[in-house]
């Protein structure tokens, strides 16, 4: 569950990372590039997660 979990928040965060590059700048994204983005943004937030719920 909870890697379908991280595999939607992914995508959406690929998603927002694209559409946001977009509208900031007149460049396309190349596909790694917001590949990487997204893929280091949602580690960010999995392992803050992770580490906020063993605090408790």
């Amino acid at each position: 569950m909870m890697v379908i979990l991280g595999l939607i928040y992914f995508f959406l965060t690929l998603l927002i990372v694209k559409v946001a590059t977009d509208v900031l700048f007149d460049d396309s994204l190349t596909a790694s590039m917001g590949a990487l983005s997204a893929a280091l943004v949602t580690a960010s937030v999995i392992i803050a997660g992770a580490l906020e719920k063993k605090k408790d």
